[in-house]
């Protein structure tokens, strides 16, 4: 007995659809990088139809955007496309360096003047957005001590602590930055050595799952010292400290990306095409000003291209 499939071409590219959205729904991370630098500058996670914009250097929250679904903060998080992110900005509070992006909203509501939160400096702070509760940490107990009098506490179901004032946190510039965000654990490089050498004590280390490895500060190895080697699977390489590099300006600068890992992002705070094209244009300067030789600048045309 013989069974005849019928084949519905917008079924399967629906279907395709669904395995490419399904593929993108486990990529609730991505990383901002600047890639001549190599630092990370932002970190972007998806909770749902909430993502969080995290800046590395503060180790804290300045934007939250609220989509109307899960799956237009999915598309939001394939390459950070602006255009999504939803029009209404509201400043979260006076003394709050954060701000909340939503769509449309048919409730709002503040802190009043309450003591308890004269004290903590939230007095006139967004509490409530439609269903989404804001909450803030009080000036109460450690919170003082660890600088987090006023912060945000909880967004919706999704919860956030710091990390305390231990002497090892404070040395290192660890106290006060996110420990948790809604269930996902962050860690920072503590003092050593390497990390005071190459300056990357208290810079993000580890998110939920996901290593971000710094290149120590080893012998003939300048030229990437403090840059980032690794996030997760993602591997970057720098030209490096050679003659024609150190001529040609490019020695330190983003070489290329390798790799592959389905739980992250890369974004480039330069889009990587123009930032290609503006080194290849530099080259082609230096060939048509005699410092570089056609051999010299085909190969480092060739290396920028991947070729």
């Amino acid at each position: 007995m013989f069974v005849r499939w019928l084949v519905d071409l917008d079924m399967i590219k629906y279907l395709s659809f669904l395995l490419f959205l399904g593929h993108t729904l486990a990529q609730s991370i991505a990383f901002t990088i600047d890639q001549d630098e190599g630092k990370l500058l932002y970190l972007f996670e998806q909770k749902s139809n909430i993502v969080f914009k995290i800046e590395s250097k503060i180790g804290d929250i300045t934007s939250i955007y609220i989509f109307p679904t899960d799956s237009i903060a999915s598309m939001f998080m394939i390459n950070g496309d602006t255009r999504l992110i939803p029009l209404n900005s509201l400043p979260l509070g006076r003394n709050l360096n954060l701000q909340v992006n939503i769509d449309n909203y048919s409730i709002i509501e503040y802190a009043k003047n309450y003591s308890t939160y004269s004290r903590a400096g939230i007095v006139g702070a967004i509490t409530k957005i439609d269903n989404y509760d804001f909450d803030y940490h009080l000036k109460i107990g450690d919170n003082i001590d660890m600088g987090i009098v006023g912060k945000l506490k909880q967004v919706g179901a999704h919860s956030i602590t710091y990390n305390k004032n231990f002497t090892s946190y404070v040395s290192a510039g660890i106290t006060g930055k996110i420990e948790s965000l809604g269930g996902t654990k962050f860690e920072y490089y503590k003092n050593d050595s390497y990390s005071e050498m190459a300056g990357y004590t208290g810079k993000l280390y580890k998110v939920g799952s996901v290593v971000i490895d710094i290149n120590k500060p080893y012998a003939r190895t300048e030229y990437k010292s403090g840059k980032i080697k690794a996030i997760g699977n993602i591997n970057f390489k720098y030209f490096k400290n050679s003659y024609q590099n150190s001529v040609s300006g490019v020695d330190g600068k983003f070489k290329s990306m390798s790799g592959e890992d389905d739980r992250i992002r890369i974004w480039f705070d330069k889009n990587i095409d123009a930032f290609i094209a503006d080194e290849i244009k530099k080259f082609k300067e230096l060939l048509d000003s005699g410092a570089i030789t056609k051999e010299e600048y085909d190969t480092k045309k060739k290396e920028l291209l991947g070729l």
